[in-house]
C-alpha cells in the first residue's frame, strides 16, 4: 500500500492540476454549505428570541371555565401540591392576579402616565425570582414592624360663625409624611409608614415599553440593567399612586377605596410578561380586604416548569382531564410548530443544493477518469493496488469538499455579520429586536465542513471505484 505521506501529495498535485475541472465543483460545495451553515444559525438565533418571548420549558395553566355540570375550578394550595408530586414537573409558580378595579397615577421624567390595572397586575412569591438585584427588594415589607407617620403639616380649620354670632368649634387638618420619603409613605388607613410595594417587571415588557411606549410618549428609553437604570435616578424614579376599589359597586366592596404606593424595583422572567408583578402576599390582603377572606385562597394561574419541552402537549392534556386546568395560550406552541417546519424546509433546500453539487462531483470525476486512463495504468503497472487508486480518488473528493466547506462557511460567517450589522444600524428598535439573527456554533462550523466532505466523497465513491477496478493492462492500451 502507498505510503500516507506520498499519498496526499498525489491528492494534493492532482487536485491542483485539475482546478479547472474541479472549480465548478467547489463553488456548487460551497454555496450548498453556506445556505446550511446560514440557515442552521438563523434558526437557532431565531430560537433564542422566541424563547425570551416564549420559554420552552414553561407553560401557564388556569381553571377551566365553569359550567353547570363541572362546577367551578379552582387552583388552591392542594392543587400546587398535587401538581409538584408529577415527576414531570420540576417546579410550579402560582399567580394570584388583582382582579378588581384599580387605577394607577405616576410620572416619569416630567411625564404624566395613568394606567389601569385590574388585569395587568398579579402576585408570585419571592422565591420564584432569579435576579439577585430584584430579589434584594422583592419582598413583604408590610410583614415588618412599622413606625407611626409624622405629622408634617397642623393647620387649624375654623367654620363661619353661626347666624347668632356663635362659633363653631374649630378642627385641625394634618398632613402627615415619613422620615424617609424616599422609600416610605403614611398610608391614610393606619397612619403608619409602609415602605412602598415593590413591583417588577419582566423583560418582554420593558421591551416593549422602549420599542413602542418610549418613543411614542418622549420617554427615555430604559438601557441595559433595569436595576442600575432605577440606581441611577434614585428611589423616585419609577413610582407610582395605587387607588385600590376605584369603579366597584359599593355594594360588592367589603373596604372603602384606598391609595397606596408602590414602586418598580427591578426586572426578572418570573414577572407578568405584560404588565406589573407585587409579591403574593400584598395581592392577597388586597383582594381579602376588598373582596373577602376566600377571595385571597384562589389563585388565578400556575406557571409550570417541565423536565422535558418535549412532554407540554401530553402534559396539557392530562391537567386538562384531572385537574380542570387549561393552557392559558397556544401562541408559544404555534410559533414553536411554525419556526420547526420552516427550519426543515430550508435545511431540505440547502441539503439538496449540496445533493446536486454531489452529482456534479460525480460527472467531473467520471470525466477525469475517462482523461486520466492511461496514468491510472500506469499506477497499477508500477505496484499500486486497487485501494491505493481508490484512496487517490476519494482524497481528492474529499480535499474538493473541504475546501468547499471552508470556502462556504466563512462566506456564512461574514453574510451574518454583514446583515446583522445592517439590522443593527438601519433598522429602527422594535419589540424583541434581538442583537443578533444569528447564533453561529462551533458544531455547526464543523458540521458544515464534514457534511461538505461526506457528499463530496458519496459523489466521486463511483467513478473512483470505476477507476480502482480498471484493469492495468486495458488502460494502457486505450
Amino acid at each position: 500500500m502507498m505510503p500516507t505521506n506520498k499519498l496526499f501529495k498525489m491528492i494534493w498535485r492532482n487536485t491542483l492540476r485539475s482546478k479547472g475541472d474541479f472549480a465548478l465543483s467547489i463553488i456548487g460545495v460551497a454555496f450548498g454549505i453556506l445556505m446550511f451553515v446560514l440557515f442552521l444559525a438563523l434558526s437557532k438565533g431565531a430560537e433564542k428570541s422566541l424563547q425570551a418571548v416564549f420559554p420552552a420549558d414553561q407553560l401557564e395553566v388556569r381553571p377551566q371555565r365553569a359550567t353547570f355540570a363541572m362546577g367551578e375550578k379552582r387552583i388552591t394550595d392542594e392543587t400546587i401540591k398535587e401538581l409538584l408530586s408529577d415527576p414531570r414537573i420540576t417546579a410550579a409558580i402560582p399567580r394570584m392576579q388583582l382582579a378588581m378595579p384599580a387605577s394607577g397615577v405616576g410620572s416619569f421624567e416630567g411625564e404624566s402616565i395613568r394606567l389601569f390595572l385590574e388585569s395587568v397586575v398579579d402576585g408570585i412569591a419571592p422565591e420564584a425570582l432569579t435576579d439577585e438585584r430584584a430579589i434584594a427588594e422583592f419582598k413583604d415589607w408590610d410583614a415588618l414592624p412599622m413606625e407611626p407617620c409624622l405629622v408634617k403639616t397642623g393647620k387649624e380649620i375654623c367654620p363661619p360663625p353661626h347666624e347668632d354670632g356663635t362659633q363653631a368649634s374649630c378642627r385641625v387638618e394634618r398632613t402627615y409624611t415619613c422620615a424617609d420619603d424616599q422609600r416610605y409613605y403614611c398610608d391614610q388607613k393606619d397612619r403608619k409608614c409602609h415602605r412602598r410595594v415593590p413591583v417588577i417587571m419582566s423583560p418582554a415588557m420593558i421591551e416593549m415599553y422602549n420599542a413602542q411606549f418610549a418613543r411614542g410618549n418622549n420617554l427615555p428609553a430604559i438601557t441595559g440593567d433595569l436595576g442600575t437604570f432605577i440606581e441611577k435616578r434614585g428611589p423616585k424614579a419609577m413610582r407610582f399612586h395605587i387607588t385600590l376599589g376605584v369603579g366597584m359597586n359599593p355594594q360588592d366592596l367589603k373596604a372603602r377605596p384606598r391609595k397606596i404606593e408602590a414602586a418598580i424595583v427591578g426586572m426578572d422572567k418570573a414577572a407578568m410578561r405584560i404588565g406589573a408583578t407585587m409579591p403574593l402576599a400584598y395581592i392577597k390582603r388586597f383582594r381579602s380586604e376588598f373582596l373577602g377572606p376566600d377571595a385571597a385562597k384562589k389563585y388565578s394561574s400556575v406557571l409550570l416548569t417541565v423536565k422535558n419541552p418535549d412532554e407540554i402537549a401530553p402534559l396539557i392534556k392530562w391537567l386538562e382531564k384531572e385537574h380542570g386546568l387549561t393552557n392559558t395560550s397556544d401562541a408559544a406552541q404555534n410559533v414553536s410548530s411554525a419556526h420547526l417546519i420552516i427550519t426543515i424546509i430550508l435545511l431540505a433546500i440547502s441539503i439538496a443544493i449540496i445533493a446536486l453539487s454531489a452529482l456534479n462531483i460525480a460527472h467531473s470525476f467520471f470525466s477525469q477518469i475517462a482523461k486520466r486512463r492511461r496514468e491510472i495504468g500506469v499506477l497499477r503497472a508500477v505496484g499500486a493496488t486497487k485501494t491505493d487508486v481508490l484512496f487517490v480518488i476519494l482524497g481528492e473528493a474529499a480535499l474538493i469538499g473541504l475546501i468547499g466547506g471552508a470556502v462556504g462557511t466563512a462566506l456564512a460567517l461574514a453574510i451574518g455579520a454583514i446583515l446583522d450589522t445592517l439590522h443593527s444600524s438601519q433598522v429602527a428598535d422594535y419589540a424583541f429586536k434581538p442583537e443578533s439573527w444569528f447564533d453561529f456554533q462551533w458544531w455547526m462550523i464543523l458540521g458544515g465542513l464534514l457534511f461538505a466532505i461526506f457528499f463530496c466523497v458519496l459523489g466521486g465513491f463511483l467513478p473512483a471505484r470505476r477507476a480502482a477496478n480498471l484493469p492495468p493492462a486495458q488502460a494502457l492500451t486505450q
